[in-house]
């Protein structure tokens, strides 16, 4: 797409357009999409728009009349508005105005005048299994405590819809029914095992713990493992006899400063974290879901555990007293050398210039010595920044020296040595060297994000049952009754086993399925096993069956059929809790053929206002806004920004979702997600931003916004982290985002070849963004895109690439004031949540109806789909933007409600 161009016949032909616009001869009406528009497409766009040239990856010649135009109704909607706004055609020839205002009537009817009756479509989904995460929440809700099921099962694709539930990706390999059996039994094996009688006592003392960047102190009694860094690690074996909660009790103290962070991992998976406090030894207790058999368990300070700190953003400067030190050591012993005969006058002057770059250099070496011999530390750019400086002003005045002596540089270096009794530069580099990548990891990976830790032994304790575990399903039930009568039991096992089937299956099991799941029982009852292995058998099959795997929404060959009360009910726990039914649920279902519009609404309002809908809020949102993989493939450059850790982008992460639970449970008004005078954070997300009053928050909470910067989406850390590069802003990144992920625009692929912006521009050293950018837009393949993306991402520029609030780069005052299409300037992100509520509001809308549709059903959406999803929107925008409207108004919607059996009928 080529930028538009002015000219005084495009100037009349605009006015020509405006006119036509109200008023559409009949003539044009009655032409059809073949005969009005084809052939001009043809003329005008082919150049650009068919065959092997494909500006923007859009071939015109596939469409040949009104029904292939309908299939890809979003397309031609943005061709539609780019001729209206002479776009397109981009350069001459170009039509004239009749054959203007003809295309865009043919155009318009075919997208606009569509009988949507008539190719009334439900939308059909493949038979799919369930999701890695519903396969998780659905077995904890059926054991009513969460093993961490699926832990083995492979990490699902993400679907054309944009999310990980698509059932169009969710196929069922061979190599599937394996893991499902082992997962099955795992997760059984540990929840029987609470009840059992049995426990493990395992302690790890510190003499016997295996170090990495760390050692054991045997000063002291008893020896501990000293951590003093994020890259120090103490590793233990602990052998464990069945999958299941642990108490783990970590006897430790801490020293430097106040509240250190310590993280417990097991096989390389982070299972929990304490606070060490400064001071005397204490014991540390926390409950892990630890694995069974032989688990590598691994302590080790972290700079997200440190989550009552405040001083991500201090500066350590070197301390006074090491530098007083240094200078009283280089005033009494640095060497000088003396000038020999031969030299001139200029020679002398140079030499005096070199003797105190010397004691420069020799001060500044004795000040590393000292640091590192006291452990101290200090910011690493300070550090390297003055030793490289003072190593090239001495450097440079040995060599300076030698070319007026016109001799070899080795000569004068010799010098240094064979008469000082100093090291050789040589050795002054590689000390120096040494030490500043010393100096690098210390601030880095170890301060000022945490102190020093003293680990006496490592506890574990169990299996336990968690006090805050979810309750109900099988766990409730537990455990088998004792009776010595063998009927007691048998009649007590039957009883477990229907209502386990019951919610797995989503329904009723009949009467032919569930004496096959008996038959498990009674087998192992017949071979001698006791009541509690073989309903273990039973339950085992149960989680590997068709019924539970796999979704059974709807069977047959029909083209429209209504989901049954149970299909439904299975398919409202998937999208709002991505899980089974509950009891509530299946009872709404039972004993009527479908639910009506009032039963879903009553269920949809009920499961919103659970802690179960968790299960769609955080998937939801990570997919969505595309901020899944903060923390995994997406991290900043941690050089450049030492205070960010993989626990930290977790909390970056929950903040997001917190913040859209918060908006689902207590029904506020979507629109919030653009703006709000509120934040959702704990008390690391507090500190991270600066928020008075943080000390004592307890888990997410609602805060007052410390100003207008802050409030819904935008500037939201997480969010702003995953929109840039490693190390600077991107405001392309976060321009595309905002179009795509907020408004729900399409954007063309960038063109091929298209060069890189400099690292360093916007940032350190570098140029303005604004300028590098318009220098890019001169490209005019590159301009009409950027001239609609950049000012959207510009608005966002005070956010650094971490999401901290910042008034300049290193070297720039940040510029973050844009113009909007509608030709208004904008001052930032305040101005462009402005925009967006007063300009965009209804677009955003639509786009969170397209989305949440999309992942409710499950598939991506159709053409067909454009009735519901004007509806709903309407319904939404009508309740005063309330997500319980929008929840509602799916769940009872024509798509979510019917399912079309046969793909092949996907044709208007």
């Amino acid at each position: 797409m080529i930028r538009k161009v002015m000219s005084l016949r495009s100037i009349c032909l605009s006015h020509g357009m405006l006119l036509m616009l109200f008023v559409v001869s009949s003539t044009a009406q009655a032409q059809t999409f073949e005969t009005a528009v084809s052939p001009l497409l043809k003329q005008y766009c082919y150049k650009c728009h068919s065959g092997d040239v494909t500006e923007a990856d859009v071939d015109l010649s596939r469409f040949t009349d009104a029904k292939s135009v309908i299939r890809e109704r979003k397309l031609w909607l943005r061709v539609l508005e780019q001729i209206k706004s002479e776009e397109m055609p981009p350069e001459e020839p170009f039509p004239k105005a009749s054959e203007l205002k003809a295309m865009i009537a043919g155009v318009d009817k075919a997208v606009n005048d569509v009988d949507w009756d008539a190719i009334r479509n439900p939308g059909h989904v493949p038979l799919s299994r369930l999701s890695r995460l519903q396969y998780r929440n659905s077995v904890r809700d059926l054991l009513g405590i969460d093993f961490n099921a699926g832990l083995t099962l492979p990490e699902d694709p993400e679907g054309p819809s944009g999310f990980r539930n698509d059932r169009t990706a969710l196929l069922l390999s061979g190599s599937l029914l394996e893991k499902y059996y082992t997962e099955a039994q795992r997760a059984l094996d540990a929840l029987f095992y609470l009840d059992g009688d049995n426990t493990t006592k395992k302690t790890i003392k510190a003499k016997n713990i295996k170090v990495f960047r760390a050692r054991i102190d045997t000063e002291r009694v008893p020896p501990a493992l000293l951590l003093n860094a994020e890259s120090s690690t103490g590793s233990g074996v602990a052998v464990l006899p069945e999958t299941g909660y642990y108490r783990v009790t970590i006897r430790a103290s801490g020293d430097q400063y106040p509240l250190t962070g310590l993280n417990l991992y097991a096989d390389g998976i982070k299972v929990g974290d304490v606070i060490i406090k400064q001071g005397e030894t204490e014991n540390y207790s926390l409950i892990c879901l630890m694995e069974k058999g032989s688990n590598l368990v691994s302590l080790r300070t972290d700079v997200g555990a440190t989550s009552l700190r405040r001083d991500y953003s201090t500066e350590f400067p070197v301390p006074d007293e090491y530098r007083r030190e240094a200078t009283r050591i280089a005033d009494a012993s640095a060497p000088k050398l003396k000038p020999l005969p031969s030299y001139s006058k200029r020679a002398r002057e140079m030499l005096n210039q070199l003797n105190k770059a010397s004691y420069d250099i020799f001060e500044f070496y004795q000040l590393m010595k000292l640091m590192r011999e006291n452990d101290a530390v200090s910011d690493d750019y300070s550090v390297r920044g003055e030793w490289l400086g003072k190593r090239q002003k001495f450097k440079r005045g040995n060599m300076e020296l030698a070319v007026e002596l016109k001799v070899s540089d080795s000569d004068v270096f010799s010098r240094w040595t064979d008469e000082t009794i100093s090291l050789s530069y040589q050795d002054y580099e590689n000390y120096g060297n040494a030490y500043v990548e010393e100096e690098r990891l210390k601030f880095f990976n170890k301060r000022p994000y945490s102190g020093r830790v003293y680990v006496e032994s490592l506890t574990f304790e169990g299996p336990v049952t968690p006090d805050d575990h979810l309750g109900g399903g099988l766990i409730s039930e537990l455990p088998v009754p004792r009776e010595n009568e063998r009927k007691n039991q048998d009649e007590w096992a039957k009883r477990v086993l229907r209502q386990f089937a019951t919610r797995a299956f989503r329904q009723v099991p009949d009467a032919k399925t569930l004496a096959k799941i008996e038959a498990f029982y009674t087998t192992g009852r017949q071979r001698g096993d006791d009541c509690e292995s073989s309903l273990k058998d039973a339950l085992t099959a149960v989680l590997c069956s068709p019924e539970f795997i796999y979704r059974f929404d709807s069977m047959g060959d029909e083209s429209e059929t209504r989901l049954t009360s149970f299909q439904l009910s299975g398919r409202l726990a998937n999208f709002l809790w991505g899980s089974v039914p509950d009891d509530d649920l299946l009872k709404a279902a039972t004993d009527k053929p479908y639910l009506s519009a009032e039963d879903i609404e009553t269920q949809v309002q009920r499961m919103r206002r659970s802690d179960r809908v968790r299960g769609f809020v955080e998937p939801f949102t990570g997919e969505w806004l595309d901020y899944s993989n903060l923390g995994g493939n997406v991290m900043p450059h941690v050089g450049r920004f030492p205070e960010f850790s993989r626990d930290l982008a977790s909390d970056m992460k929950r903040e997001v979702a917190r913040y859209f639970e918060t908006i689902v449970k207590e029904d506020r008004s979507l629109l919030e997600l653009l703006d709000s005078d509120y934040v959702v954070v704990n008390q690391r997300m507090a500190n991270f931003y600066g928020l008075p009053n943080a000390d004592g928050i307890d888990g997410f909470m609602i805060m007052n916004r410390p100003n207008n910067n802050y409030g819904g989406l935008l500037g939201m850390s997480g969010l702003m982290t995953v929109t840039s590069s490693p190390t600077r802003t991107s405001p392309v990144k976060r321009g595309v985002w905002m179009l795509e992920k907020i408004l729900g625009e399409h954007l063309p692929p960038p063109p091929m070849n298209v060069p890189e912006l400099p690292a360093k521009v916007g940032e350190e050293g570098g140029g303005s963004l604004r300028e590098e950018l318009a220098r890019h837009r001169a490209d005019k393949s590159c301009a009409s895109c950027h001239d609609k993306i950049d000012d959207f991402g510009f608005a966002l520029e005070n956010f650094s690439p971490i999401g901290k609030w910042r008034e300049s780069t290193a070297s720039l005052p940040v510029e973050s004031t844009v113009t909007m299409p509608n030709g208004r300037t904008y001052n930032g992100v305040t101005g462009i949540k402005e925009y967006l509520l007063e300009q965009r509001k209804d677009d955003f809308i639509r786009n969170l109806t397209e989305r949440m549709l999309a992942y409710a059903l499950g598939r991506p959406l159709e053409y067909f789909d454009t009735p519901a999803v004007d509806k709903i929107t309407k319904q939404v925008i009508e309740s005063g933007y309330k997500p319980s409207a929008m929840m509602s108004a799916i769940a009872t919607s024509y798509p979510f409600n019917y399912q079309n059996n046969k793909p092949e009928s996907d044709s208007p």
